[in-house]
């Protein structure tokens, strides 16, 4: 029935004008009314009960396209909690050229009916630096009523883009529609449960349609150790071909290399004279390559701002003499300087796999998000306009994930493009991010607590964590951090004295960060009668202790792999025995294809009057299906379980 409404408002509209999209009159009846489908229970006091998407391509009097975006949803609100969260609706307009309708009404339980006025609509200029919105309430709505509301917009042309069509409400009667010119051909594809796309044509109209229709989304909540963005039902669509100006394939891998190429790696006169300049004066005479890297990442990411907030991306000239320029420019900076040292290396696009995750197999653009470098004599990458990282580090949401990498090929002396390979983004080994933690404990009985030496050293994307930023914050920021570190049971710890080497962004990736700290723990030592019990476990600091109550859903996502190593040396006071010893002891693992993937391992040894304790944790894969969550489970709350053991201590006889 839909289907069949939808070719005829494509018909008519195409025998009025040409130029009059299908959908330009729509408004609360174009579609017949669905029976809502009450046997579906409300998360957070809420369901979608109608969630329609319709995208209408055209060309406009010039002949240029366009597209009427139309959002028509209705939601069930069951709590003054979810009444709250449902009753501002923002529209985003920042690429809109008309605002064509925006209506909204709240149907209560017993079906009246009040609409919003149009007075009630603002506009919001660059919410949040989001851009700009337009945003009303809804007045008057109450638990058990429902909010409905839905806005016709005419865009600019999007010819590619990513939807999201799940969230934390359930949702029922999810309806998605495209409609297009049938001389373009779209490569549409749905990812994480969401049903295929389904193709007709109209000959008369001369428009093709995709659509789609779920009858039932669940809901899916944030789940710890998960890429919960990344793992809601969505689709990608982009345009693959356009009849009207060439039979060629449209926003494909292979159209990017001559692109890119065109916008990253061509100097102008001045940009070159200016680039050469700056090699000649940095003097990078003598070095290796490596050192070519890593002189033109600091000198880089010491004296360039990226910002976005620039109206466009300036010259590479300019870019060195004013000293600022965008995400873009900064990556076009980097390629002129390696290009100048005649170092090799190869652009990588890709994606934050906490958003999405790059699909090989989707030939688009719609995963070209982020630029990394590649140096393939090094197996190592920079991330150009992150400042944080240095060469050798790789963020952990890029680690494992497919991306485009792009080098150049001369055809002949004057026509030059770039090639690509679909490939992995290296992974850093789980030893490279590693937190070592030694502590020398000695016991004062009289005042019942514990003083402590403590080396702590961090490696890899642990350690740039701080180095990143810690030379640019306050000595009160600096203790707020070194409390919470080295926090030793109840937050009731004092630091005496510390000394902190490798702080600086130029130790990222070269140097570790070592920490040396005196301090005292005021809360680990308790008098049980004639024995004294000490907290041994919590002088490791707090760990995190994961439950999960509901079944699973999402997969494990671990971030950067990494290891942990303790050793704790406790001097036992004279005259004293230390007992209830084997609990130390502990060993738990997660195997996957025969081998430990992960564990928690701790073990102790007695050496005259020092009793020493050991304990290993690392995490060596990515990630694991949900099936498998109990396991990983398991072995993350070991360490919260070592947390909790305590040894007594009892007079010698």
């Amino acid at each position: 029935m839909i289907r069949n409404l939808l070719i005829f408002m494509l018909i008519s509209g195409s025998v009025a004008s040409a130029q009059i999209p299908g959908f330009e009159g729509y408004n609360w009846n174009t579609f017949p009314e669905v029976a809502e489908i009450d046997t579906v229970k409300a998360v957070n006091g809420s369901v979608i009960t109608l969630d329609r998407r319709i995208t209408e391509v055209y060309p406009n009097k010039e002949d240029i396209f366009e597209e009427i975006s139309i959002l028509h949803r209705k939601i069930r609100v069951e709590s003054h909690d979810a009444v709250n969260r449902f009753n501002k609706i923002y529209i985003p307009v920042s690429d809109v050229i008309e605002i064509m309708a925006i209506k909204a009404r709240f149907i209560t339980g017993d079906g009246k009916i009040t609409e919003l006025p149009e007075s009630s609509i603002h506009q919001v200029e660059n919410l949040e630096n989001k851009g700009d919105y337009n945003t009303f309430a809804i007045e008057g709505a109450e638990v058990g009523g429902e909010i409905e509301y839905f806005y016709k917009l005419r865009k600019k042309y999007d010819p590619y883009g990513t939807i999201i069509v799940q969230g934390e409400e359930p949702r029922t009667h999810v309806n998605v529609i495209y409609a297009f010119p049938s001389k373009l051909e779209y490569l549409i594809k749905s990812y994480n449960g969401f049903p295929e796309f389904r193709e007709s044509k109209d000959s008369v109209s001369g428009k093709t349609i995709l659509m789609v229709q779920a009858d039932y989304i669940p809901s899916l909540t944030e789940e710890k150790y998960s890429n919960y963005e990344a793992g809601l039902m969505r689709f990608e669509y982009t345009l693959a071909y356009n009849a009207y100006n060439s039979v060629l394939r449209a926003y494909s891998f292979s159209k990017v290399g001559s692109t890119i190429h065109n916008n990253m790696y061509v100097l102008g006169k001045n940009e070159k004279k200016a680039v050469t300049a700056l090699v000649k004066k940095l003097g990078f005479n003598s070095l290796s390559a490596v050192q070519k890297i890593r002189m033109t990442e600091q000198w880089i990411k010491s004296e360039i701002a990226v910002s976005e907030e620039l109206p466009s991306t300036p010259p590479v000239d300019q870019m060195i003499e004013l000293k600022q320029t965008t995400r873009f420019g900064v990556t076009r900076l980097f390629i002129a300087m390696l290009n100048m040292l005649e170092v090799n290396f190869e652009l990588v696009a890709t994606c934050d796999q906490q958003e999405r995750v790059f699909d090989p197999d989707f030939n688009g653009w719609n995963f070209l998000d982020d630029y990394l470098i590649y140096f393939p004599g090094f197996d190592m990458v920079i991330i150009p306009n992150n400042p944080g990282y240095r060469l050798g580090i790789t963020p952990f949401q890029y680690q494992g994930a497919y991306g485009l990498f792009l080098h150049p090929i001369r055809y002949n002396d004057v026509l030059e493009t770039l090639a690509y390979d679909i490939k992995k983004i290296p992974v850093d080994h789980y030893e490279k991010n590693g937190d070592t933690l030694l502590i020398k404990l000695q016991a004062d009985l009289n005042e019942l607590r514990l003083n402590a030496r403590v080396r702590r050293v961090f490696t890899g994307e642990l350690a740039a964590n701080y180095q990143s930023f810690w030379r640019f914050v306050n000595e009160e920021r600096h203790t707020d951090l070194i409390s919470a570190i080295f926090n030793m049971g109840n937050h009731n710890t004092t630091i005496n004295a510390y000394v902190l080497k490798n702080d600086s962004p130029n130790d990222i990736a070269i140097n570790p960060l070592v920490w040396e700290v005196d301090l005292t723990a005021n809360s680990l030592i308790e008098q049980a009668g004639s024995d004294i019990i000490i907290k041994i476990g919590e002088t490791i600091g707090e760990q995190s202790e994961m439950y999960q109550e509901k079944h699973r859903k999402s997969p494990v996502n671990v971030n950067q792999l990494h290891n942990y190593f303790r050793k704790i040396e406790f001097e036992i006071p004279v005259g004293y025995t230390v007992s209830e010893l084997n609990d130390l002891n502990m060993k738990v693992e997660m195997l996957n294809d025969g081998r430990v993937s992960c564990c928690f391992t701790s073990w102790y040894e007695l050496q005259n009057n020092r009793l020493v304790i050991y304990s290993k944790e690392y995490y060596s894969e990515n990630s694991y299906p949900a099936q498998r969550f109990e396991e990983f489970r398991r072995v993350i709350n070991a360490a919260a379980d070592f947390n909790k053991k305590t040894i007594i201590l009892s007079k010698n006889l």
